[in-house]
């Protein structure tokens, strides 16, 4: 089986040997693009070609054969100690244009209106640096004889620009079956919706107070134009507080050492 593996090199540190517990996580696989191999083999991956992968891994996973998470494209499953293959994929292989939400860094924005293959893959082993993000960045491994993916691997210098496990805010992307990454998630859904109702709050002091206003100060104005006033400056708000914009101090100490590639 010819393959085309990218990743620049590198090497990932010493394997955690959990049991029992595993961690879904949101990944993008492949990046519509022009790519380069290890081997500085040129490839191309169009938007149909992703499709076309999509399609042909999803038909193997059907079958039941395994696609895996390895190590830095390891062939062997243990390697002086250290345990190569880390977890698998989940789910099947979804193809749809990358937006914000799907951005592994909020400044891969180049990366916004391509097309992207994503999948979940369950992780058994090395949660902790999948959690604290020391094992975040991936690169597909081709086989490009049967155009399929045949295993993605776990890379500190991936050669494509995107493809990453995150973490997609919606109801319908996030699952996991990890104590702390439930509780992480529902801390940051308290917190949005305690920045919710401070401005819903807001709007209701707002309007109490134009409904209060003393009718010598009243002649001239509009009280429906300044009600209609206070409740565009609420969705404004809202739309703040729902797209992060309120919350950039807690991100800025959250925020992740730049990809290597970066």
């Amino acid at each position: 089986m010819e393959s085309a593996f990218f990743n620049s090199g590198g090497f990932l540190g010493n394997a955690d040997f959990a049991k029992g517990e595993t961690l879904v996580k949101n990944a993008l696989l492949v990046v519509e693009g022009t790519h380069k191999d290890n081997k500085g083999r040129v490839h191309e991956f169009p938007a149909y070609r992703i499709e076309r992968l999509a399609s042909n891994t999803n038909a193997k996973l059907s079958n039941g054969v395994e696609v895996p998470l390895m190590v830095d494209h390891s062939k062997d499953l243990l390697s002086k100690g250290e345990l190569k293959k880390l977890g698998e994929l989940g789910t099947s292989v979804e193809c749809r244009i990358i937006e914000s939400e799907d951005l592994p860094n909020p400044k891969m924005t180049d990366l916004i209106g391509k097309l992207g293959a994503f999948s979940k893959i369950t992780i058994r082993h090395r949660m902790d640096d999948v959690r604290n993000g020391i094992i975040k960045l991936l690169s597909p491994g081709i086989d490009l004889e049967n155009e399929c993916i045949a295993e993605v691997s776990a890379v500190a210098f991936p050669a494509i620009h995107g493809p990453a496990l995150f973490r997609r805010e919606d109801n319908n992307a996030f699952f996991s079956t990890s104590y702390e990454e439930v509780k992480e998630q529902y801390g940051i859904q308290q917190k949005l919706r305690k920045q919710a109702s401070e401005c819903l709050d807001i709007l209701f002091k707002v309007i109490s107070d134009i409904e209060s206003l003393p009718e010598q100060e009243m002649v001239g104005v509009n009280i429906n134009s300044l009600k209609n006033k206070a409740v565009e400056d609420f969705v404004a708000d809202i739309r703040e507080v729902l797209s992060g914009k309120h919350d950039e101090e807690f991100k800025e100490e959250k925020a992740e050492k730049p990809a290597p590639y970066e």
